[in-house]
């Protein structure tokens, strides 16, 4: 890795989740008992560095919650209802009071009458879902315009220059032009067999991905390449096991049962 990307994520990242906080509606607490990842490195902590979205309220949506990609049924608890990942450690863990963290949220879950007579699901989005929420209504608040549907197709570059992008949208070419820039948080290629065989260890198969299909499809990389752009690190992933369940969209993730002794299969 990069020493200076290193201290630039360390310069940044608390400013931007200050940014988060103060001007928007996402909330994090810490998870004290989430490990870093290469524990046999020196100054490795068994917990505290990592940041867990507090629940969110998705009736604040209004409208726009039908829009709300339905989580996998792994991150729920009983498939349905909403927690956080230290309720999940808390209760998976066994920690002390665990079964009444887990009769507390079932009793939210049930109490919840109103929300009851319209939804099985949980009132309440918890992990990813939290954060896509509460960003989701950040941008209600401020009247900033989201377009679903909308494919990007390639970028506009004036002499070099990226000033712009072109998208689909029904059919409809747009082009969009850029003030300041063009910002890509298309995620990752999962989802795009070609770079999987290109930059991933064999075999590999887009089929086996936990992500919604059609999402995640390398083309935001694609353009980037072909407009000159410096990559690194292709090959490094967040590895997980996955299980195709029948009648299921996409195969579910199997993070945290990996990690526990015995069979986790």
């Amino acid at each position: 890795m990069d020493e200076s990307r290193l201290r630039a994520y360390l310069e940044h990242a608390p400013k931007m989740i200050q940014y988060l906080e103060t001007k928007s509606r996402v909330r994090y607490a810490v998870a004290h008992k989430y490990p870093d990842y290469y524990q046999h490195l020196p100054g490795a902590l068994p917990g505290g560095r990592s940041l867990d979205p507090e629940l969110f309220d998705t009736s604040l949506l209004g409208d726009e919650l039908k829009n709300l990609r339905s989580p996998s049924p792994s991150t729920l608890l009983m498939g349905r209802i909403a927690w956080t990942a230290r309720d999940a450690h808390k209760a998976m863990a066994k920690e002390r009071g665990w079964r009444f963290k887990i009769m507390g949220l079932m009793l939210r879950y049930q109490l919840d009458l109103r929300w009851r007579r319209k939804s099985r699901m949980d009132r309440r989005a918890g992990l990813g879902s939290a954060l896509v929420s509460s960003l989701r209504r950040s941008l209600m608040d401020r009247d900033v315009p989201l377009w679903l549907k909308t494919d990007f197709r390639e970028l506009v570059l004036d002499g070099g220059k990226v000033s712009g992008i072109v998208v689909e949208q029904g059919g409809v070419r747009r082009t969009l032009r850029a003030r300041k820039g063009v910002i890509f948080g298309a995620g990752g290629f999962e989802q795009n067999q070609q770079l999987r065989e290109k930059y991933l260890p064999a075999p590999t198969r887009a089929g086996w991905s936990a992500t919604p299909p059609g999402c995640n499809t390398g083309a935001a990389l694609i353009a980037g390449q072909a407009a000159g752009a410096a990559t690194d690190l292709l090959e490094w992933c967040w590895w997980a096991p996955t299980i195709a369940v029948p009648k299921e969209e996409k195969p579910r993730g199997r993070v945290c049962r990996a990690a526990f002794p015995g069979p986790s299969w």
